[in-house]
């Protein structure tokens, strides 16, 4: 399960130039400064606030009265600001009706962006409130975000906004928000000197769209982890007279996440990707690919600019860690001085979690390729993706070895953290899993000297599975018409490593058959997001879910017309009653699928499984189907 970044984290710099360039600059002007933002602060009052698990919940609806307190401004610091003008006033200046031309400029945009969802001098407001409130309240400002971002722009469009933008001409907007445009002009506070951090892009366009990125992103990261993208109805009104409709969160349906259609939402969104090298925005599209999938998906794999834009980010993201790796190490002091010592491994700890959890917003669209893509989708993706650099091409391939192989070296800092380990192992799954997919693909040679270096504990473990996968394909005529059989090799491969329990794989493979909003019968690209309703669920599981009766008859049998026999097959008649008796020997009822709550019950799981006379090979049938249709 991915954790989501609040609103309040910062990230380092990243940067179009070179990495030696970057390395020069970066640690020349900023590193002092980081390395001071990143001391420990005077813990704040939580004691009547919400928890942050609470607020971020999907359930949480906020009280009426915290409708007023958005901003909470201090009239000692300054003016007062009326949150719906505010809001209002956001709009009108982003103008959604026409995103290429915004009414309002660079300065009051951000400052108020910076107003309601960053933190702010002196104030110990919690972000994560106002995003609860304005998406029950407010589902219009992020409405007016998306739209406003993944508008498409050509290179004169974009560098035509960036210059509206960027002078002031605040006057001739709406007169009803002359007082709010003076009071965000005026005010200096907005954005604090860390989250500054996150605008990296010198361009007025380029730091807005972060901004808005980064709200966006905070938002719509509960919908990927906890797949409730159609959990409204209980908010509608029950149609008894005079009832209004309870307040809904956003989005409320897949028209909300894709403002100009699945093709041009897509393709805008990489337009920001590529020239801002934002990470937020990669984590948008993990959610875009991830939920709603079938043209949208289609639309990423052509789009040269998510090709490019990706590599590019991911450059960055090497330079960055290079630059943490080599100030920490320079930076670090001898045991014996103990508060130096103590110092030191907060800020090593701090960056170092900071890092690995960007990487993990980006891998989510490395896992969309992986699972997604054919392979020459994949292909035609990577020839797509070269970037010419001071050292020379860079393509997806170096990028995903270089990105599991510097993480697991950042890593080395923090080697206690748990949480920050189970998290960067998940990163180097997913770029793993894309790097040696993308390696078999291009038919590249399988001995450690000539295969690229994606870290010692995985890649002796590649080799070996990609031979046996190329091995099979030549001898196999089965196996030689699916192409992502190396995937599935893959995928298992890592869970063993990962867990080591058939158990933990099929418990995982469950909670996949119940959260993921897909239909689930083999070749069909349909998702509740993207026909705006909700899948049924096979009568007898009550778990896996079909868009209608005839993928549930054809997943019966799991048989295509014009498909081969011998094909890898995942007939859910061999699985229904095996996912009935593993429920009820364990209690899992799919109204209690968390995966944040079963996590740690792994081996009480498998323990269940073993007393009820469920054997091992059972529970591989479990997550190999599900694996097989996963990649299907």
């Amino acid at each position: 399960m991915r954790m989501a970044a609040s609103a309040s984290d910062t990230t380092l710099p990243l940067t179009t130039t070179s990495t030696n360039n970057f390395r020069s600059a970066y640690l020349s002007s900023n590193l002092e400064h980081i390395y001071k933002s990143a001391m420990p602060k005077e813990k704040m009052n939580w004691s009547s606030r919400r928890s942050a698990a609470e607020i971020s919940s999907w359930d949480y609806v906020p009280e009426p009265e915290e409708e007023l307190k958005l901003c909470a401004p201090d009239s000692n610091t300054r003016p007062k600001l009326d949150t719906r003008d505010l809001l209002s006033g956001l709009i009108e200046g982003l103008n959604p009706a026409d995103p290429h031309n915004p009414r309002w400029c660079a300065t009051a945009l951000n400052n108020t962006l910076g107003l309601i969802f960053l933190s702010s001098k002196g104030e110990t407001r919690n972000p994560l409130l106002n995003q609860a409130i304005l998406r029950y309240n407010y589902p219009q400002v992020y409405e007016a975000f998306m739209r406003f971002l993944c508008c498409y722009r050509t290179d004169e469009e974009w560098h035509a906004t960036d210059t509206l933008i960027s002078h002031c001409k605040c006057t001739e907007a709406n007169v009803v928000h002359a007082s709010i445009l003076r009071d965000v002009h005026l005010y200096d506070g907005a954005i604090n000197p860390v989250d500054e951090d996150i605008m990296h892009n010198h361009e007025p366009l380029g730091v807005l769209c972060n901004l808005l990125s980064h709200a966006l992103k905070d938002v719509l990261q509960p919908v990927h982890d906890r797949a409730k993208l159609h959990a409204v109805e209980r908010n509608r009104a029950s149609g008894h007279p005079g009832e209004k409709a309870a307040r809904k969160p956003w989005p409320e349906c897949a028209d909300d996440m894709l403002p100009y259609g699945p093709a041009e939402t897509v393709v805008g969104l990489g337009v920001v990707v590529f020239r801002t090298r934002n990470y937020c925005a990669l984590s948008i599209a993990g959610v875009l690919l991830e939920n709603i999938r079938g043209p949208t998906t289609k639309a990423f794999l052509e789009s040269s600019y998510w090709a490019q834009g990706f590599v590019c980010v991911g450059i960055a993201d090497l330079a960055r860690i290079g630059t943490i790796i080599e100030y920490l190490e320079t930076r670090k002091p001898s045991p014996r001085r103990r508060s130096e010592f103590a110092r030191w491994e907060h800020i090593a700890t701090t960056l170092t979690y900071r890092v690995i959890m960007f990487l993990s917003h980006s891998s989510l669209v490395a896992h969309a390729i992986v699972g997604q893509s054919t392979q020459p989708q994949l292909l035609e993706f990577n020839a797509q993706s070269i970037v010419i650099t001071d050292s020379g091409p860079e393509d997806l391939l170096s990028v995903c070895c270089g990105l599991v192989d510097q993480s697991a070296r950042l890593l080395s800092f923090a080697p206690e953290h748990q949480q920050m380990r189970v998290l960067q192992q998940s990163v180097a799954t997913e770029y793993s899993s894309l790097g040696a997919r993308l390696h078999y693909a291009l038919n590249l040679p399988f001995s450690p000297t000539s295969y690229p270096p994606i870290g010692d504990p995985v890649r002796k473990e590649f080799i070996a599975h990609m031979k046996l996968a190329r091995h099979l394909q030549q001898t196999t005529p089965a196996v030689r018409t699916d192409c992502r059989y190396p995937v599935l090799l893959l995928r298992h491969s890592f869970s063993q490593r990962l867990y080591s329990s058939d158990g933990c794989n099929a418990l995982q493979a469950m909670l996949r058959f119940e959260d993921d909003p897909r239909c689930w019968a083999r070749g069909c690209r349909l998702t509740a997001p993207l026909v705006g309703r909700k899948f049924a669920r096979c009568g007898r599981c009550h778990r896996v879910r079909y868009c209608s009766p005839e993928c549930q008859r054809r997943a019966w049998a799991d048989r295509i017309d014009g498909q081969p026999a011998e094909v890898l097959h995942a007939p859910h008649r061999d699985l229904c009653g095996l996912l009935v008796r593993v429920a009820d020997a364990t209690g899992l009822k799919p109204e209690l699928s968390s995966f944040d709550r079963l996590q740690s019950k792994f081996t009480e799981y498998e323990l269940r499984c073993r007393a009820a006379g469920i054997t091992t090979e059972e529970l591989v049938k479990i997550w190999r189907n599900c694996d097989v249709l996963v990649e299907s």
